[in-house]
């Protein structure tokens, strides 16, 4: 949670996967789904700074995550094919100042 990598598969227990499908500096942009789902098909995209991703999933009143890590999958094109007018912004810095 810390420091996302692209591919960063977390999920919480019952249902809702999240993959980490673009992180720089500023920026992490992730797909979620509840399952049963098929990925991106069924994806949605939250985006935000690296300190938003982990209060998002941050317990609050406690130390911790309610979502664990579970491995680093393959998400190549994911973004592209979710949203990609989304993908060319956060991939062109002379045009992209922030989301």
């Amino acid at each position: 949670m810390q420091h996302p990598a692209i591919g960063d598969h977390f999920h919480e227990m019952c249902c809702l996967h999240v993959f980490v499908v673009y992180v720089d500096a500023a920026t992490v942009v992730t797909m979620e789904a509840n399952a049963p789902c098929t990925f991106p098909a069924d994806g949605d995209i939250w985006h935000g700074s690296p300190a938003a991703f982990r209060q998002r999933f941050a317990y609050g009143a406690i130390p911790g995550y309610w979502v664990r890590y579970d491995g680093r999958r393959n998400v190549e094109g994911w973004l592209e094919d979710k949203n990609p007018e989304l993908a060319n912004r956060v991939r062109t810095p002379q045009v992209y100042s922030g989301l």
